[in-house]
């Protein structure tokens, strides 16, 4: 689970912003927090009370798609830097409005919790390289280092309490030593296999960050590779159109290779001299490893039509014919359904878009209901101010706001920090200006710009 997360000199981000889900002590809507027991020492367990959702408002181009992308970027960037190339550089963007923070890394800390033991990442990254990187955990309640990332490269772990055999350590040794400045040493976790290390990398690899995109091809994929089950998909894609009756994927596999003939036979031939064979020999096999196969998947949402004669008949509507609604819905919803099936953190940029309010809370109800029994957590971003409910959807402190500065940086803040009255009506002291973060724009000044 999600307990905190900081972010400094990323894209609209200058100054270090920081989000949390640990509850306040306001008691209301108790059933959108989640009691987590963790180590306070040896003997010990204390407990820590979390937040099951959280969503965050604010005026166009303020942040918030920023601040969600900087998880996305950091997930993408432990998934996948174990593969980078040399000199291959990382999709981070600095404060780009002020000269000074160009040349400074960007940092990111996230604390977090999994299989009840409490854990702290922090890197600090350019384009380029490394800048630093650590991992901390509290098996006990107090902060042991698990490995430590800091000038020229140096990386330095704790002593492991688990039995290794020699050719565990030499092997750790070899990685270590040639990690080069644009891997991150948590993407390397299942070749150095520390177990701290590796469940700090399973909590990466589960969470899910959705972009702004109504048309994602998610769920077909998970539905074709047995990841979520169809009906399952159907019972929540009901909720958007109860009309739907089944659903049906046509898949196909292309063959792809986009060698141009010239360069194939280029390398056959040098490929060739080096093994000492004829062109003829090695052609057929490189063929077959040039080869690219890609997965098609088209769906078919099924209705129940009236064929020529008036009787009752299943009709296959290709997606694209969908409501955007429906369309946004079965994109994002096998997210929704792994993050609760895992209890894992799910990240979803303008929730609301394209969706019904209703259907919106009744997504945000699901994370604090019987149905999220791991934990499972929802930060999304919105800006429809029906949300706003303090007193049958969110608790104070799930409610945030961004608000965009004279120098064009981001400000993120919770609502939890007024000194408002329980039965205040969110919605109206918001778009009354009360705690910022709304559009500064009236019609007078879209008349006095055109001179009426």
């Amino acid at each position: 689970m999600l307990v905190e997360f900081s972010v400094e000199n990323f894209s609209s981000i200058k100054d270090k912003i920081t989000f949390s889900l640990e509850a306040t002590t306001d008691n209301s809507l108790p059933q959108n927090c989640i009691s987590v027991d963790i180590p306070k020492s040896t003997k010990e367990k204390q407990s820590i009370k979390l937040l099951n959702s959280a969503a965050i408002f604010g005026p166009n181009a303020s942040g918030k798609t920023n601040f969600l992308r900087a998880m996305g970027i950091l997930r993408t960037i432990i998934y996948s830097s174990n593969n980078y190339q040399l000199g291959q550089r990382f999709p981070i963007y600095p404060f780009l409005l002020d000269q000074n923070c160009v040349e400074k890394p960007s940092i990111f800390s996230v604390l977090f919790i999994k299989n009840s033991i409490k854990y702290l990442y922090e890197l600090s990254i350019t384009s380029t390289k490394v800048v630093s990187e650590s991992l901390f955990y509290y098996p006990n309640g107090k902060k042991v280092q698990v490995f430590k990332r800091g000038i020229d490269n140096n990386i330095s772990f704790m002593p492991i309490n688990e039995k290794k055999s020699d050719e565990d350590e030499i092997r750790r040794k070899i990685y270590l030593e040639e990690i080069s400045e644009n891997i991150l040493v948590l993407s390397l976790a299942n070749k150095i296999k520390i177990k701290p290390l590796q469940e700090a990398f399973s909590w990466f690899y589960e969470l899910t960050a959705i972009k702004n995109d109504i048309y994602p091809n998610e769920t077909s994929k998970r539905i074709h590779e047995n990841t979520v089950s169809k009906e399952r998909v159907l019972k929540y894609l009901k909720l958007a159109d109860s009309s739907i009756e089944d659903l049906e994927l046509d898949v196909k596999e292309i063959e792809e290779n986009n060698l141009p003939d010239y360069i194939k036979k280029m390398v056959i031939e040098e490929l060739a001299k080096e093994k000492n064979m004829s062109p003829a020999e090695l052609e057929s096999d490189f063929n077959k490893k040039a080869r690219i196969v890609k997965t098609e998947i088209k769906e078919n949402f099924i209705h129940i039509g009236k064929d020529k004669s008036g009787n009752s008949v299943r009709i296959a509507l290709p997606k694209f014919l969908e409501s955007d609604g429906t369309q946004k819905l079965y994109g994002i919803i096998s997210s929704i359904i792994l993050s609760i099936v895992n209890g894992s953190v799910l990240f979803v940029d303008e929730l609301d878009l394209r969706l019904h309010t209703n259907l919106v809370r009744t997504i945000v109800q699901i994370y604090s209901s019987e149905l999220n029994k791991k934990g499972a957590q929802l930060i999304f971003t919105a800006h429809d101010t029906n949300l706003l409910d303090t007193q049958m959807l969110l608790r104070r402190d799930q409610i945030w706001f961004t608000e965009k500065q004279s120098d064009c940086r981001t400000e993120l803040y919770c609502l939890s920090e007024f000194k408002i009255r329980k039965d205040k009506v969110i919605r109206k002291s918001y778009l009354a200006g009360i705690f910022g973060a709304i559009p500064n724009v009236t019609l007078e000044d879209i008349l006095w710009q055109e001179n009426l």
